[in-house]
C-alpha cells in the first residue's frame, strides 16, 4: 500500500475512533450527571472547540501545503506558533466574561446554590 493511502487510512480511522470515544463518553456522563450539568458542559466544550478552531487560523493545512517547500522550516513553524498564540490569548480572555452576568460567571443554580444569611444568635 502506498504511503499516501496508508496515511489517509490512519487519518480516517483516527476520526472514527475519536467519534466513537466521544459517543461512549457522553453515554456514560449522561447517566452520571443531571441534564443541566450536561448542557453546561456541552456548551463549554463547544465554545472551547470553536475558539480553538478560530485561533488556528487555518494554519494546519497551510503548513501541510507550504512547509515541504519552505527554505527555513523552523522559522515558518515559529511564525505559525506565534500567530496562533497572538490570536488564542485574546480569544481566551474574551470568553471569560459573560455578557449576561456582572461577575463574569454563568449563574448555575444547581452548581452554586444561593447563599443564605445566617443570623447571629444573641444570648437572651
Amino acid at each position: 500500500m502506498a504511503p499516501l493511502y496508508r496515511n489517509a487510512l490512519f487519518m480516517m480511522s483516527s476520526s472514527v475512533v475519536g467519534g466513537a470515544s466521544g459517543f461512549v463518553f457522553y453515554f456514560l456522563i449522561a447517566r452520571s450527571y443531571s441534564v443541566n450539568d450536561l448542557g453546561y458542559a456541552q456548551g463549554l466544550f463547544n465554545t472551547i472547540s470553536f475558539l480553538a478552531t478560530l485561533a488556528l487560523l487555518g494554519l494546519g493545512p497551510a503548513l501541510v501545503r507550504f512547509l515541504p517547500s519552505a527554505e527555513n522550516k523552523a522559522a515558518t513553524i515559529n511564525t505559525c506558533l506565534t500567530l496562533t498564540g497572538l490570536v488564542a490569548v485574546p480569544l481566551s480572555h474574551s470568553s471569560r466574561r459573560s455578557p449576561s452576568s456582572a461577575s463574569g460567571r454563568p449563574s448555575c443554580a444547581s452548581c452554586h446554590p444561593p447563599r443564605t444569611r445566617r443570623r447571629r444568635s444573641t444570648p437572651a
